[in-house]
């Protein structure tokens, strides 16, 4: 006897075939949407990667690689974009630097350029070492604002001085204000003289203070004036006693002279109006020079009056045999850059002039025009040619 469970009835029969039927279905289907595999043919894939290749020989593709920056000094205010790259700066950093000068900004210090928008700190301490900055492109502009540096505030200068001759420069850097310095000129300008050194007291906005800073310093040469000036000289004069121009706290030796290639900082301010300041500034300039081979030299250092150089000028005396030279064809670019007479175009032409050209004298540098006569004849004393 079948046992009841084991017997389907005859729905349950025709439902198992409909399933069955659907499952065919599904299967059938499956296999006619399937997207089939096609087979290669090899040869012509190989035929086509060789044309592939045709293209790529006849079109190379230049994969772009990012260059290792070389560090070397260098002048914000004058450095190009395309150098600025060389650096390693990003292009929108490079950018924004070269808009910034173009509308009048500059660059006074290195913190000045933390400013620049995008750049980045970390990369600011790799390249601060590296920039060079001249000091008269930033002491001239005082006083200059930056969040994170503090510019100290600029010395005032000693030297001897004439009111009826000194310039407005001049007046400026002996820390004369602009309002008085213009009252001075103003009045020299319509005619006023000043025949004492006390007759600078009548000058609109002078103080009692500041004229005592100043008073050691006054020297009215009475050679310039007229007869009738000289009388009021010496009416002015004779009024107080004591009231000439006195002289220069310092009085050189007669006879002596200053060797300017040795001289210290301490035996430059023995000279009559010089002082620290001067010394300082004329020792520096020495050293970026490497040395001075004429006694003229001497009226280039910054800030210092032609008076105050002509009055020194009797005391001086130059050994150009103590000047540092060097090879042009093989000093670095760090040290052609440096000197005061090489301007950093003329440094680049001298570092590409060393890969292909031999620079053996005078004549090989004004042939390949890199100096102008003039200039070579100032620079040339600090070559040495091999």
């Amino acid at each position: 006897m079948q046992n009841p469970i084991l017997i389907y009835s005859k729905k349950e029969r025709w439902g198992i075939l409909s399933l069955v039927m659907l499952n065919l279905v599904l299967l059938l289907i499956s296999f006619t949407f399937t997207t089939p595999k096609y087979e290669f043919d090899h040869q012509k894939l190989l035929a086509f990667q060789k044309s592939v290749d045709e293209i790529y020989a006849l079109h190379p593709i230049e994969k772009e690689v990012t260059p290792v920056a070389s560090l070397y000094h260098f002048d914000p205010n004058k450095i190009e974009f395309e150098e600025l790259l060389s650096l390693g700066f990003s292009k929108r950093v490079a950018k924004n630097m070269i808009n910034y000068r173009s509308k009048g900004g500059h660059f006074y210090n290195a913190a000045s350029l933390q400013k620049i928008y995008g750049m980045d700190s970390v990369f600011f301490e790799k390249i601060a070492p590296f920039i060079d900055i001249p000091e008269k492109k930033w002491a001239t502009n005082y006083p200059q604002k930056h969040p994170s540096s503090k510019v100290p505030k600029p010395q005032k200068a000693s030297f001897p001085f004439d009111p009826n001759t000194a310039t407005k420069s001049e007046l400026l850097s002996l820390g004369f204000s602009k309002r008085i310095t213009n009252n001075i000129i103003n009045y020299r300008n319509k005619g006023g003289k000043f025949y004492k050194p006390e007759s600078l007291k009548k000058i609109y906005g002078m103080t009692d203070d500041f004229y005592a800073s100043i008073a050691d310093n006054i020297q009215i040469n009475k050679a310039q004036f007229t007869d009738n000036q000289n009388i009021n000289y010496q009416k002015e004069t004779s009024k107080t006693v004591g009231m000439q121009a006195k002289k220069p706290k310092n009085i050189w030796p007669k006879g002596k002279t200053l060797e300017i290639n040795s001289a210290s900082v301490e035996e430059w301010d023995k000279l009559p109006g010089i002082g620290q300041y001067f010394a300082k500034n004329i020792v520096r300039y020495r050293e970026k020079l490497g040395g001075f081979y004429d006694v003229g030299q001497v009226a280039e250092a910054y800030r210092l009056p032609d008076s105050t150089f002509q009055f020194i000028r009797p005391f001086l005396e130059v050994d150009a045999s103590k000047i540092h030279r060097f090879n042009p064809q093989t000093a670095d670019f760090k040290t052609i850059n440096h000197h005061p007479y090489i301007t950093y175009e003329q440094t680049k032409y001298c570092m590409k002039a060393q890969k292909g050209i031999r620079l053996m004298s005078k004549e090989d540098f004004l042939t390949v025009k890199i100096f102008t006569k003039e200039e070579l004849e100032r620079v040339a004393p600090y070559f040495l040619f091999e």
